[in-house]
């Protein structure tokens, strides 16, 4: 559960770096 916790966090920062690209 940890793990994939902290892949949904992961995937967030790079969803909000990827709007900031844009």
């Amino acid at each position: 559960m940890m793990l994939t916790f902290y892949n949904q966090i992961t995937l967030r920062n790079e969803k909000k770096e990827n709007i900031k690209k844009m």
